[in-house]
């Protein structure tokens, strides 16, 4: 964030700066966004699955400390 609000630079007066770097800011947010939460219900069925996994292999004895530790 810093670096993206280093990048947009401006001149003038204290008011258009700001309003000149948020908004350059906000596209850069809008992409992070987009690349940080892409496939996010994907990504939550697969950590539920491994949740659901390692909990059936608790109730069964089976779950090693590593597999504990990870959690």
């Amino acid at each position: 964030m810093e670096e993206a609000w280093r990048k947009y630079g401006a001149s003038g007066w204290m008011g258009f700066v700001l309003k000149s770097k948020v908004k350059g800011l906000k596209v850069d947010i809008r992409e992070w966004s987009r690349l940080e939460y892409v496939n996010v219900d994907m990504r939550l069925l697969k950590l539920k699955e491994d949740i659901e996994g390692l909990d059936n292999k608790s109730k069964e004895g089976l779950l090693t400390n590593l597999e504990g530790d990870e959690w």
